[in-house]
């Protein structure tokens, strides 16, 4: 499909530099032909993804298959317009070209067989953006080394909100990782080995080769652009897409996150662990996650909107703002229900997203829903205690 393609764009520019000839007008044959490269593109993109995507075509191509790939299309064309230059204008290909065409051929080639040894030897090499990805990942502690290491490394707790929408994007889009747990609870992102990864002592963090990064809005873009296969919608390559989608992943930080965050930790974290509250903190986290998910309902989620800006399918935003809004499950319903009842757009939105990453979010947040589940039985438990004392008074 690809050289066919190929052998178009090549026909055509020849048919144009002999068009040239009698028809001197280069801007209305500029136009014509960059034309005709769109049209050309968006065959390729439905013949190879099944759907139209924003971008150009070179855009395209470099963010599904890398620049590598795109530079092979150069000395194909090279033939190509050798070839069709003597067919169509009767010109005759001197061996000194066919002598060059080989030498280029062959020098690519060679650079691409060191290039895959030397990533293939080592396991510090640098990210290796080419290689085709699978929906396999494995899962250690830090500390133990797996029988196998993927060259990407997610470090991360599922109790995390932003390590659980890394996970969840790896999977959804087919990225080979492993996952390596350090957990909050044991205060393992504490450890001097974990600070070597992330000195801010937060999760998650990624190692993808020799190439470290930390935080998780930071993390998703990086993996949304870097690796093959990742659908455009995730993050777009229209700019004034990205740019809106930015504004709202700067928000949700001092925003959505500092009022879902705190309000969990002063309610239910803290006291679980036996660690200082505060209820005026609580009080103050509640304000500021309500006005923050009235501000998502009417800023980015209007109308019938199925996810953020109106967009058809979902995008990194989409889920680094609803796993924030899930660590309300570990309020219990009653909680839950009192905060996001109002919300019937948030609540859509949230099964939006589900259904979206199926079966990979229920999955990611499992762990999420065992806490609730342990906690729910606790308070229960405790209630029968109170009946029972109650009924005896």
């Amino acid at each position: 499909m690809a050289l066919g393609l190929i052998s178009t764009v090549s026909c055509t520019t020849v048919l144009q530099a002999a068009t040239m000839v009698r028809f001197p007008a280069p801007i209305t044959l500029c136009t014509i032909t960059s034309f005709l490269g769109a049209v050309l593109t968006a065959v390729f993109q439905l013949l190879a993804q099944g759907s139209l995507a924003a971008g150009t075509g070179l855009a395209w191509a470099l963010k599904q298959k890398g620049p590598v790939v795109v530079s092979m299309f150069s000395p194909t064309q090279t033939v190509g317009f050798a070839v069709f230059s003597a067919i169509f204008p009767g010109r005759v290909v001197k061996p000194g070209s066919v002598v060059g065409m080989i030498l280029l051929f062959s020098g690519l080639y060679v650079v691409l067989w060191a290039k895959k040894n030397e990533t293939g030897s080592s396991n510090n090499s640098w990210p290796l953006y080419f290689s085709p990805q699978t929906n396999a990942s494995t899962t250690t502690t830090a500390g133990a080394p797996p029988a196998m290491q993927p060259l990407l490394k997610v470090y991360g707790d599922r109790r995390s909100q932003p390590t659980r929408a890394i996970i969840i994007f790896c999977r959804v889009n087919r990225i080979d990782f492993e996952e390596v747990t350090v957990d909050l609870f044991k205060r393992e992102h504490l450890s001097p080995e974990f600070k070597k990864i992330n000195p801010m002592g937060q999760v998650p963090a990624i190692v993808d080769g020799r190439f470290r990064l930390f935080e998780s809005h930071a993390i998703l873009r990086y993996l949304a652009t870097v690796f093959p296969g990742v659908a455009d919608h995730w993050y777009p390559a229209d700019l004034f897409t990205r740019a809106k989608l930015e504004a709202i992943l700067d928000w949700h930080h001092s925003n959505l996150r500092r009022g879902a965050a705190t309000f969990v930790l002063n309610t239910v974290l803290a006291p679980s662990l036996g660690l200082p509250s505060s209820p005026e903190a609580a009080k103050q986290a509640e304000k500021l996650l309500l006005r923050s998910l009235t501000m998502i309902e009417s800023m980015w989620l209007k109308g019938d909107a199925k996810f953020l800006l109106g967009n058809p399918q979902l995008s990194i935003a989409d889920l680094s703002l609803v796993c924030e809004i899930m660590q309300l499950e570990v309020l219990g319903e009653s909680e839950r229900d009192r905060i996001l009842g109002p919300h019937e757009k948030i609540r859509s939105w949230i099964q939006n997203v589900k259904k979206a990453t199926s079966p990979h979010f229920d999955e990611a947040h499992d762990l999420l829903f065992k806490v609730k589940a342990h906690r729910e039985a606790k308070l229960g438990s405790e209630l029968s205690k109170d009946l029972k004392t109650a009924s005896k008074l």
